[in-house]
């Protein structure tokens, strides 16, 4: 973070997992809407449609923030609760072939939150659970499997040519076609690739072409 954005300005670096909302969140209470829209954010909306999908290393501006008032009443004690924004968090478990894995019980261990939660999925294979825009990720404990999940770490996709490996690889391991968590185009990337287009019914080239872009963002969701 600096100060260089300009008069009462705040030039904010995107670390990994970090979101517009819970980057704003952090320096004032303010709708981050009204932020995220202001001018100075303008190339960063045009990069990043999308504020729940940042890069590391983007860059946001936010406005100095600007302090609370409050009337209290002298000799009493008060409390002032601090809401901290909620998102929901949608996940989609499927098996072999695409099949959902349906009615399974699931037990959710949010970051930071002392009872683990616990629902069963819904017949597409869907759980959906509320967590704080805060929280940094959850261990998913179902069908005698365990999972580590790491909120908003996944990378914008489609994006620029540098940039769209890492989102890339992610999408595709969570669809069960691992590439080595690779950053940079390599061997293990190219192999997830091939085998993704082959299910796909796509050319199989092993490259990142148009048609797998496409494809990969449907099957994706986003």
């Amino acid at each position: 973070m600096d100060q260089g954005a300009g008069p009462m300005m705040i030039k904010h670096v995107v670390a990994p997992g970090q979101t517009a909302e819970g980057i704003i969140w952090s320096y004032t209470l303010d709708d981050y809407k009204a932020v995220w829209m202001n001018g100075d954010n303008a190339k960063l909306r045009d990069a990043r449609p999308d504020p729940n999908l940042l890069m590391p290393g983007d860059t946001i501006v936010i406005p100095e923030p600007k302090p609370k008032t409050y009337s209290l009443a002298t000799g009493k004690n008060h409390r002032i609760v601090l809401k901290v924004p909620k998102k929901e968090l949608r996940l989609r478990i499927l098996l072999h072939k695409d099949e959902p894995l349906a009615g399974a019980g699931y037990r959710l261990s949010v970051d930071g939150e002392k009872n683990p939660r616990q629902g069963t999925t819904d017949g597409d294979g869907l759980l959906k659970e509320v967590v704080r825009c805060d929280r940094a990720g959850a261990l998913l404990e179902i069908d005698g499997r365990k999972f580590r999940l790491r909120f908003s770490y996944l990378c914008p996709f489609p994006a620029a040519p540098e940039e769209s490996v890492a989102g890339v690889s992610s999408r595709l391991a969570c669809l069960g076609y691992e590439a080595g968590g690779a950053s940079r185009p390599s061997p293990a990337l190219q192999g997830a690739l091939s085998l993704y287009q082959r299910d796909a019914e796509i050319d199989q080239t092993g490259e990142l072409d148009s048609a797998t872009r496409d494809q990969l963002a449907e099957d994706f969701g986003c």
